[in-house]
Formats: structure tokens, C-alpha cells, sequence
């Protein structure tokens, strides 16, 4: 009689657990989608920038870190949250729920803390150029650190994090749930003293964060600026030298030449250059090396008589300007792109995570149209470990030419089609070769 009463009561639950399980089934679509594209992304970043691209040290060391991190955090984080749609209310083990959730908050403080060390790095390689940079040996350190560090502040969790009992009125069954188990005041109090402990320490490194990259950006900004005035005056100097040569004093020249503060050799050279060629030419001919001298803003009003506005050629000099601030400060806009996307990620799951805890059955009473809203917004953190091969294809063209290389050489081993000679190849020493 008693061995029916438990079967009854494992078969109550059975029917309970699926019952919730079809209603995570938009949510698990989600996460599978998570899972595919995190593996799928996070490898092809570790084997591009690994093996095919030659990039600077410093840089890759903290791409192949990050992206090694972010595959861990995926597959297990999302691999744990669709294993819990599955298995909402059926026994786990505290040991699982202890485990998997210490795995996934210590990933998420190790992130964290990555990219501060990351805008430090940053910081003193934009802001202070010239000065000691960090070696390998201490970002190696400070990633250790920082790994030491998300250990610590997650380990907590173990105490916090378990398996609990709910309860099921209309079937008058208990089921069992992962997550935070306040079973007491006291407990609970010291749960909140966590919470604060780590919201604090978060904001503390995120307003550090924000500050280094106001100054990142403002230097940024700073050379762009200047790279702007050179790339006007180097338009200047070419009407000038384009316009009839009785037009053209090799003074103006000079005032070019001293106006980007260059030394009295340097302007001396260009000088007799100038001075060389308009002696050799006659009437209205230009000069045959217009572009050879190209040198800074020029400050003197009186000019119009010499210099032709053309708003093709300005155009063309704000666009290599544009080019040249891109192409100069990439990897500083791939890692404050990560670190954005890392807030915008978490915010939601931390606001999640605080409101879920204060009710113990929070989930268990929510209709269908707020269950996959919540769902979404408590598993957002995921987002954070799957998009930053995304913004390594958006800002690194390399990269993207790389991936675009894998990706036909996989397309035409499937089709059977031999790879057109013409397809050229990236060694791993960094040289291309063609595929003949």
C-alpha cells in the first residue's frame, strides 16, 4: 500500500514537472540557440586568432582568454539552466544545484574583473603611451587574480544555493527546486549582507571601468582631432601646389611646414624642394610631385587666393580620418563593446535574481506571458558569453576575412568542389599564400 502511495505521489510529480517543462519550451529553444552559437563562436575565435591571425600579444592574450572563459560559461551555465527546464521540480541533489551555480557566478566575477584589467591595460597603453606598459607576466598575473578573486566572492554560493522543497496544492505533491535556500531569518539576513557585498564591489569596478574609458575615449578623440587638422592640411597643401606657380609662394610652404611644429631641418628640405621645382617650371604648370609634401593645418586668413575649396576632397579627408581612427584604436573599441554588452547583460539577471529570492515560490506563480519574459531576463547574463565573436567580426576585418576563409573552405569540402586557385590563405606565421 505504501510502495502505491509513493508511486502515485512520483507520478503526480511527473505530471507536474511536464506540465512546467512545456511551458519552458519557448525558453529552451532560447538557451539551445545559446548553446549552439556560444560553442560555435567562442571555438572559432580560440582557433582563428590562435592559429591564423598574427596579432599583437597583448591583445590575443586577452581575446583567447576571454573567449576561452566565455566558452566555459556557455557550455556550462546554459547547458545547466536548460537542464532545470527539464527537470524543474524533480530531484536533483543539492550538490548539482551548489555546483552549477557556483560554476556560473564565479565565470560571471572572473569577467568582471577581466575587463577591468583589460581597461587598465587600455589606459596605459592609449593614455600614457610612452610610460612602462604592463608585461605578459603580470597580465598573466593579474588574470590569475582575478580567477583567485571570482573563486572567493562566489564561494558563498555553496553555503546560499541548494535544493529546497515546493509544494503543489491541487495536486498535493512536493516537488524540488534549485536555487536560493533561505530556510532561515538568520540565513536570510546574511544573504542580503552577500548581496550588498557583491553589488558594491560591482559597482566599484564598473565605475572604475567607466572612468578609465572616459579617458581612453577622450584621448581617442584627441588624435582623431589632430589626425583630422593633418588630413585638412595635406588637402590644403595639394591646391596649393596645384594651383599656377605664380600663385604659389614658397613661403606659404614654410608656413605649413612650421606650423605642425617640425624642426628647421626638416622645413629647410621641403623648402629646397620647393624652391627647386619653381625655378623648373614655367607659366601655368603644376607641380609634378604635388603630393610628395604633405604637411599640417595652416593658420594664415589670407589664402583664398591660392587655395580652391573642393568638398570632394574634404570629404575623402574625413573619411581616411574616420578610417585612421578605427583602424588605430580597434582593439580599444572591441573591449569597451565588450564591456558594455557585459552590463547590459547582467543588470537584468541581477535585478531577477534579488526580485526571485525574496519569494520562494516566485516562479511557480507567474502566468505564461510573464514566465517567458522573467525567463529571458534572468538568463540574459548568457548573452554576455556568446556575443563577443560578434564584435570581434564587426571591428576586426582580419578576423572577419578569416571566418569568411573557414567558411568557404568548409562549404566546398561538403559540396565535394575543389577550392579555386585564387583563394589565398593565411599561415600561421601571419603570411598569405595562395591555395595553388
Amino acid at each position: 500500500m505504501k510502495m502505491d502511495n509513493q508511486t502515485d505521489q512520483y507520478n503526480l510529480l511527473l505530471e507536474w514537472n511536464t506540465e512546467l517543462s512545456v511551458d519552458r519550451i519557448p525558453n529552451s529553444v532560447i538557451l539551445i540557440l545559446y548553446i549552439i552559437v556560444g560553442i560555435v563562436g567562442n571555438s572559432a575565435v580560440i582557433f582563428v586568432y590562435k592559429s591564423k591571425m598574427k596579432v599583437k600579444q597583448d591583445n590575443r592574450y586577452f581575446i583567447l582568454f576571454l573567449a576561452e572563459l566565455d566558452l566555459i560559461a556557455v557550455v556550462i551555465s546554459a547547458s545547466y539552466t536548460l537542464f532545470l527546464n527539464f527537470y524543474m521540480v524533480l530531484p536533483k541533489g543539492g550538490g548539482v544545484c551548489k555546483t552549477f551555480s557556483f560554476i556560473s557566478q564565479m565565470t560571471a566575477i572572473t569577467s568582471c574583473f577581466v575587463l577591468m584589467y583589460i581597461a587598465i591595460h587600455r589606459y596605459k597603453l592609449v593614455c600614457h603611451p610612452l610610460k612602462k606598459q604592463l608585461s605578459l607576466c603580470w597580465k598573466k598575473v593579474l588574470l590569475g587574480i582575478s580567477v583567485v578573486v571570482g573563486a572567493v566572492l562566489s564561494f558563498p554560493v555553496l553555503f546560499f544555493y541548494g535544493e529546497f522543497e515546493v509544494h503543489d496544492a491541487s495536486r498535493n505533491v512536493t516537488g524540488y527546486e534549485c536555487g536560493v535556500n533561505i530556510a532561515t531569518p538568520q540565513i536570510k539576513k546574511l544573504f542580503s549582507l552577500y548581496t550588498i557585498i557583491l553589488g558594491i564591489s560591482a559597482v566599484g569596478v564598473l565605475v572604475a571601468i567607466g572612468v578609465l574609458y572616459f579617458f581612453i575615449l577622450k584621448a581617442m578623440r584627441h588624435r582623431s582631432a589632430t589626425f583630422r587638422k593633418r588630413e585638412e592640411s595635406r588637402r590644403k597643401m595639394r591646391q596649393m601646389f596645384d594651383s599656377p606657380t605664380n600663385e604659389f609662394d614658397s613661403n606659404d610652404a614654410l608656413n605649413e611646414t612650421t606650423a605642425t611644429g617640425l624642426s628647421s631641418s626638416s622645413s629647410s628640405i621641403n623648402l629646397h624642394h620647393i624652391n627647386i621645382t619653381k625655378n623648373a617650371l614655367n607659366g601655368n604648370e603644376k607641380h609634378p610631385r604635388a603630393s610628395w609634401i604633405l604637411m599640417t593645418d595652416d593658420k594664415r586668413p589670407n589664402r583664398s587666393s591660392a587655395v580652391v575649396k573642393t568638398p570632394p576632397t574634404k570629404r575623402k579627408a574625413s573619411v581616411a580620418a574616420v578610417k585612421n581612427h578605427f583602424a588605430s584604436n580597434r582593439y580599444s573599441y572591441i573591449f569597451l563593446s565588450i564591456t558594455i554588452f557585459f552590463i547590459i547583460s547582467y543588470v537584468p539577471t541581477l535585478i531577477m535574481v534579488s526580485v526571485s529570492s525574496k519569494e520562494k515560490d516566485f516562479w511557480m506563480n507567474l502566468s505564461y506571458g510573464k514566465l517567458q519574459i522573467f525567463l529571458i531576463l534572468r538568463r540574459m547574463f548568457i548573452i554576455d558569453h556568446l556575443v563577443n565573436p560578434f564584435i570581434y567580426g564587426y571591428f576586426d576585418g582580419a578576423f572577419r576575412r578569416q571566418i569568411k576563409k573557414l567558411f568557404c573552405s568548409y562549404c566546398f569540402r561538403i559540396t565535394g568542389h575543389a577550392i579555386p586557385s585564387s583563394t589565398v590563405y593565411q599561415t600561421k606565421g601571419g603570411h598569405e599564400s595562395s591555395s595553388v
